[in-house]
């Protein structure tokens, strides 16, 4: 069944609707004429079964996007393993249930590419999910993500809940974490290089070797593509959204360097975790099943993101 948005005016739940991807969500959604439900943590907890379903008999939603999640970047993985683990899992399992139990048209599921292992080569493509095993710095959220998709798999299976998901790369842009303990790497670097230009300090410290692979998608892009694939894919096998391609953090770092007009060096500090090591999606698929392609350059994207950090900076 393929749920189409613009046929009649749907209800669209999206949890972590006031998150970074969650917002875009919200708008997109809205510019298609849905009437959009983004409730806050603190009125309803994810967490709890019981809250869970106070949600959905309270919004009576035809379409559900889970987007909601507890993460950070690596060194909040490394504080909070048992919390990353245990949350992500509970919320999955709860809405997992509660679409199921109240007949919802669509539950769209958003995972994560750290599913991927990095022994693989790539770029991934969706058939390579649970192939091999996952870093171990990311394996107790992908851990909740694998379990997003199977859970999904099995509630297609033994009651056809339609249910599609959906594998994003890392995401960048306007109005993102900038927060030391959650951000991700460009928003973590951000930060450090607008700092040192404007205390004129003569380096910025990065961590890592600044060797390893990442991809990186702008968040309204991938918005673009989830209202797509809610309207438009109905597919058990699970749906990359990147832009097919890596750059090294090294080349992320001078990229944010001259974006942000920093003149300074960059010192690698290689006590620092890297990560894993290669992280690219195959984007085939969804390029040609639902002629969807990223609008913005990564040199486009850093440059929105960098302004809209200096004037977010500046009225703090």
């Amino acid at each position: 069944m393929t749920v189409s948005l613009p046929s009649s005016i749907q209800r669209v739940l999206v949890t972590g609707g006031t998150g970074f991807l969650g917002e875009y969500l919200v708008e997109k959604f809205s510019e298609r004429g849905a009437v959009v439900i983004a409730p806050r943590s603190a009125d309803y907890d994810l967490v709890d079964r019981e809250q869970v379903k106070s949600l959905f008999a309270d919004t009576n939603s035809s379409i559900v996007v889970h987007a909601a999640g507890f993460l950070g970047g690596i060194n909040f993985s490394r504080l909070y393993p048992a919390k990353v683990f245990l949350r992500n899992l509970q919320m999955a399992c709860n809405i997992l249930e509660m679409a199921d139990s109240f007949g919802v048209s669509k539950l769209v599921n958003i995972g994560s590419a750290c599913v991927y292992s990095d022994q693989l080569q790539g770029p991934f493509k969706e058939e390579d999910v649970l192939s091999l095993p996952m870093h171990e710095s990311v394996r107790n959220y992908g851990f909740s993500k694998l379990a997003l998709y199977l859970g999904g798999l099995a509630f297609q299976e033994q009651s056809a809940l339609n249910t599609i998901h959906l594998i994003p790369a890392n995401l960048y842009g306007p109005r993102d974490k900038f927060h030391p303990e959650l951000s991700h790497v460009v928003s973590s670097m951000i930060p450090k290089f607008y700092e040192a230009k404007v205390t004129g300090a003569p380096s910025v410290q990065c961590w890592g070797t600044g060797s390893t692979i990442r991809e990186f998608v702008y968040v309204e892009d991938c918005a673009d593509a989830i209202v797509l694939a809610t309207e438009k894919y109905d597919t058990p096998a699970p749906l990359n959204i990147g832009v097919g391609h890596g750059i090294s953090i090294k080349e992320l770092a001078e990229t944010i360097k001259m974006a942000v007009g920093y003149t300074g060096e960059i010192d690698w500090d290689l006590s620092k975790p890297d990560g894993a090591g290669y992280k690219v999606l195959d984007i085939s698929r969804i390029k040609n099943e639902l002629g969807w392609r990223p609008k913005t350059s990564f040199e486009a994207g850093m440059q929105k993101t960098v302004e809209w950090f200096a004037t977010y900076h500046a009225g703090k």
